[in-house]
């Protein structure tokens, strides 16, 4: 009887990391466009940083993107960031989408790459009821809304990075340690040491690595030690040196700098918003 219920309950894990995994879900939206059409997605400067996802049901539409043009067709979707060169134009026809702005936490995204999802992911039922959601303006109505959002962004992401984990052979490898630097984030990473651990040439593994997870490695090591930095920033009172010791940076002009790039505002500062 003991041995069966070993092999019963003897199933586990504990969760050592003390990061949060997440989103902060901002604004929700259904639209429908006729050509012609633009809308500038700026910069909100209520949010430190706000991400957005469109999925278009009907038609198509374009991003201006500094001198890139990005087209995103029906039933695909595509993750972007909020910016003064950012627009949303018509592409000469119609077009219906739903859209989501919000913020993440210890999550990348595969930012100004559209991507194909299959149809039963892309359900208008579950996105109107999201939308509801949100127009409760309740907590309980604000809380469903972002534990449906996240449920519904976690299973983008996953889909979208098997389905390119598929077209390469070590795609799965490249998985793993995408999960080796999320569980060492206070460790010194650097690419050429993550290249060796996982038996590649530097320049392949950028070249998979950016592939599969859709920006280059060393972006990605930056966002996940920044992001936690800002989190230490929030909730403890470790000052700005310890915390660019504790994540492996440089120096602490080397942290600061990275900081302001990506949060538009200083370690310092933001700390000061806290209070």
């Amino acid at each position: 009887m003991d041995k069966n219920l070993n092999n019963i309950f003897n199933r586990y894990f504990f969760n050592t990391s003390r990061s949060f995994v997440g989103a902060h879900l901002i604004g929700a939206y259904h639209t429908a466009i006729r050509a012609p059409y633009c809308n500038p997605l700026i910069h909100d400067t209520l949010w430190e940083k706000v991400n957005f996802v469109f999925i278009v049901t009907k038609g198509s539409i374009r991003f201006l993107n500094k001198q890139d043009e990005i087209k995103v067709k029906e039933n695909q979707i595509l993750f972007g960031e909020t910016g003064d060169d950012i627009y949303l134009i018509d592409d000469g026809t119609d077009a219906e989408f739903f859209s989501f702005y919000f913020q993440t936490f210890h999550c990348p995204l595969p930012v100004w790459l559209p991507s194909t999802l299959p149809e039963h992911k892309m359900d208008s039922a579950t996105f109107y009821k999201l939308i509801k959601y949100m127009r409760m303006k309740s907590n309980i109505g604000l809380g469903a809304a972002n534990a449906k959002f996240m449920e519904l962004l976690f299973e983008w992401l996953q889909n979208i990075h098997f389905r390119n984990a598929d077209r390469l052979f070590h795609g799965n490898v490249i998985l793993e340690s995408q999960l080796y630097i999320n569980e060492h984030v206070e460790d010194k990473l650097t690419v050429s040491e993550l290249a060796q651990k996982y038996h590649f040439s530097e320049k392949h593994f950028r070249y998979l690595f950016t592939k599969v997870i859709g920006i280059p490695p060393k972006k990605y090591i930056e966002n996940v030690k920044l992001e936690y930095a800002y989190g230490l920033l929030k909730t403890t009172t470790l000052t700005v040196y310890e915390i660019s010791e504790k994540l492996g940076f440089s120096s602490v002009r080397h942290f600061v700098t990275y900081f302001k790039k990506n949060y538009q505002i200083t370690p310092a500062k933001c700390r000061k918003k806290t209070v």
